[in-house]
């Protein structure tokens, strides 16, 4: 569905200041390449359920692993789900995906069977690996949690309470851990710190593992989400890699203060806006889903970076452009259109006329 070899982008096919993004992130030789070059953290903006996201997650994965050497993405996810895409990743297992909630389409399944057949062509030290930042969701904890005690040979020991979870997860597909289950967490995690446990303390399974257990609650405790995610972040940051995330543009705006983008550059040193680069995603024209069914994004759009009342970017622009995916060049944008857009971004995501995808349960 989406190739694996980028092909080279021919300037003069459309105006410099957008280049089509459906199938690949094109190569153009020009200040984006150095933009992202410069970038320790690219962030994108998504609309979960539209067909434009899996799309864009690969191409943009792709696109900065091969070119640009990023391998660690975030998602708005738990630790759970995280590791276990990242053991999907590494051995097309879809067993580590069959709780995942980050998997909810056909679409989004053959994005990571695409992404792992991909993965598998590159050396290992530049191979992708996924890191949830946001809280735990019940079932995929639930099942990354006998997973790593099984894997550090443990799980015997914790027969009774694997047993309990199993059987909550069997009969109750929630999204958030219930009471019973984060006393269940809780317990695991006071005996976890027993004496004959403090050998494995150094294996990565074992911090993996105090990770989702000390993250499971904080649904309940969470009074600022995105302070959570840099809290997160924080345990698992390494300032020598690189990192790429897709999350709703409430998260990665520059021009609130609070936000995970303004956020990050005020917790981690290292990072500033001249290597923190969020390209802001806007939609017209097209189809998202919600659990209640589907609902149609019209020319006003889901606005990230522009007000919703200002329709003169889809009257001068959406309107004149085929249904796809586009690369915006801010600084290259007729002033009528680059005026409407606050500082701090270089560039835009434009969605035009994609589908909705079926949600699969």
């Amino acid at each position: 569905m989406y190739p694996f070899s980028f092909i080279i982008f021919l300037l003069y096919s459309s105006p410099v200041w957008y280049q089509s993004i459906d199938s690949h992130i094109p190569e153009t030789n020009d200040a984006f390449e150095s933009r992202i070059n410069e970038s320790r953290i690219v962030l994108t903006g998504e609309a979960h359920y539209n067909s434009s996201s899996p799309v864009n997650k690969y191409n943009f994965i792709t696109y900065l692993n091969k070119y640009h050497n990023f391998t660690e993405y975030l998602i708005e996810f738990g630790y759970a789900e995280g590791f276990l895409l990242t053991k999907y990743l590494e051995t097309g297992d879809s067993t580590y995906i069959e709780f995942n909630t980050l998997c909810p389409s056909k679409d989004y399944r053959n994005m990571w069977n695409d992404l792992f057949h991909y993965n598998q062509s590159q050396p290992k030290e530049k191979r992708i690996t996924v890191t949830g930042i946001d809280y735990e969701r019940q079932r995929p904890a639930i099942y990354a949690i006998g997973i790593l005690l099984n894997s550090l040979n443990i799980d015997p020991l914790f027969e009774e309470q694997l047993q309990r979870l199993r059987k909550i997860n069997e009969e109750e597909k929630v999204w958030n851990p219930k009471e019973e289950v984060i006393k269940i967490f809780e317990e695991l995690k006071a005996n976890l710190q027993e004496p004959k446990f403090n050998h494995l303390k150094v294996e990565d399974d074992f911090k993996h593992l105090i990770r989702i257990l000390d993250n499971s609650a904080s649904h309940l405790r969470m009074k600022d989400r995105n302070k959570d995610f840099v809290k997160n972040l924080s345990k698992v940051y390494d300032p020598e890699k690189r990192y790429f995330g897709q999350f709703g543009g409430v998260h990665i705006r520059w021009e609130k203060k609070f936000t995970f983008a303004s956020q990050l550059i005020k917790y981690f040193p290292d990072l500033n806006m001249n290597n923190v680069e969020v390209i802001p995603t806007r939609y017209y024209n097209a189809f998202n889903t919600t659990s209640n069914g589907v609902r149609k994004i019209t020319g006003g759009g889901y606005s990230f970076a522009m007000k919703d009342k200002e329709s003169v970017f889809e009257t001068e622009f959406g309107n004149k452009i085929e249904n796809g995916i586009y690369l915006l060049h801010v600084s290259k944008m007729p002033e009528k259109l680059s005026k409407k857009i606050p500082k701090g971004y270089n560039y835009m995501i434009y969605v035009k006329g994609t589908r909705a995808l079926k949600w699969q349960k």
